[in-house]
This record gives C-alpha cells, structure tokens and sequence, in this order.
C-alpha cells in the first residue's frame, strides 16, 4: 500500500509539473503576443503622433506660403493700381485717375453746393526748352515742378499730369477768387527759383470755378480757354474764365 501511494504521489507530483510547464508556456506565448500587440501600437501611436506632427508643420508652412502669395498678389495689386492711375515720370495722379475724380467731385458739388475749382498750368516755351536743352531735361523739369507744386496743395486737392506739359489741380471747397490766389502763388513759386541747369522756367495758368449742372466737358473747356488766354496776354500769370 505505502509503495502505491508513493507511486500515485510522484505520478501526481509528475503531472502538477507537466501542468505547471504546460502553464508557463502558455503565459509566456501570451505574454509574448501581448508585448508583441503592445508594441505594434506603441509603433502605432508614435507613427500617428509624427504624422500629426508632419501634418502641422505642412499645414503651418502652406499657411506661411499662402500668406506670403497673399502679400504679393496684394502688393502685385497695389502696384497694377499705382500704374493704372499715376504718371510714370512725375509720380502725380494721370489723366483718367483725374476724369474719375472729377465726375466724382462734381456729382459732390451737385448735391451739396460747395465750391469747385479747377486749375489747369501750362509750362512757357517748354518745346524751346526741349530742343535747346534735349528731352531729358525737359524731364527734369517735369518732375521738379511736381515736386514744388504738391506740397502746397491740401490732401484733398488732386493734382494731376493732363499731358506733355500740362498740369491740373481740382480744388474742392474752392472758389474761383481763392483758386486764382493759390494759381498765384503756384506761378511765383515756379519762375521765383532757378531749375537746376536751366535757369528760370515759367508757367501760365488757368483757372475755372465750377457752375452748378455744367458737364465736365464744358467746364475743362472754360478753364482750357482760361489757359490761352493767360497765354496769349504775354505768358508767366494767371487768368480766370468768367463768362
């Protein structure tokens, strides 16, 4: 009996091993399925993490491009304006630039009343000038007499290149009498200092207050009259149309 017992013992003994063993690798093929799934996520999570990451650096670098196209196209428009609606040589506002604001001023005056002037310049002899001295510096002169004449003129005057050597200035809030004192003072200012390699350059002008329901046409054509007549009378002064 106590051979047998012993007998069942080690058999028993012999199994809770095998059972034991059988255990062991069982939890060790998990365990190594489990770590293995751990680390695949783990792999997982950190390829989510820089591809997020990526993702924000690409989205704040085509941002950064699309602000920077932004600013060109804005700048590209700004200039396109610039060109559209300056003189190239003198910098002051062209011809068409001149017209819209006109149409403008004048429905303003239309509505409201308020005075209206226009001053148009010619400078004297300037095709002389030309010949004797060559286009470059007639040029020159173009640009400096731009340079004395807008700053002093309000920031609501438009002062602008009509063509060749002709000039205008629309002057809101303007009569005529106060329109023909700044004419004056615009002449003095011109022919009262030598231009840099020329000597003294003169100028005649024009000037037109504007009357209410006249079209643009009528009023440029007044102050062009204006204009002729200051040359005809001997050059270098002013001359108001009044009729």
């Amino acid at each position: 009996m106590l051979v047998r017992e012993i007998t069942r013992r080690k058999e028993a003994e012999a199994r809770i091993e095998a059972l034991n063993a059988e255990l062991e690798t069982r939890v060790a093929q998990r365990t190594a399925v489990l770590q293995a799934e751990v680390a695949e996520r783990q792999r997982v999570a950190e390829a989510l993490l820089a591809s997020e990451h990526r993702y924000r650096e690409l989205n704040a670098e085509l941002e950064r491009k699309v602000e920077e196209r932004t600013g060109e196209l804005r700048d590209l428009n700004l200039e396109l304006n610039r060109l559209a609606t300056t003189d190239s040589l003198t910098g002051a506002w062209n011809r068409r630039y001149f017209e819209q604001a006109a149409a403008f001023e004048i429905a303003r005056t239309d509505r409201h009343g308020d005075p209206l002037s226009l001053l148009m310049l010619d400078i004297d002899h300037f095709k002389l000038l030309n010949d004797t001295h060559g286009h470059p510096v007639g040029d020159t002169v173009l640009v400096e007499l731009t340079q004395r004449v807008r700053p002093r003129l309000r920031a609501t005057d438009i002062w602008a290149r009509w063509g060749g050597e002709e000039f205008v200035a629309l002057l809101p809030d303007t009569n005529g009498e106060d329109a023909v004192r700044l004419a004056e003072k615009l002449r003095q200012l011109i022919a009262g200092e030598p231009f840099p390699g020329i000597g003294q350059v003169t100028a005649s002008f024009g000037v037109a207050e504007f009357r209410p329901d006249e079209t643009a046409d009528h009023w440029f054509t007044r102050v062009d009259k204006a204009l002729y007549a200051a040359k005809k009378a001997g050059r270098n002064r002013v001359s108001l149309h009044q009729g």
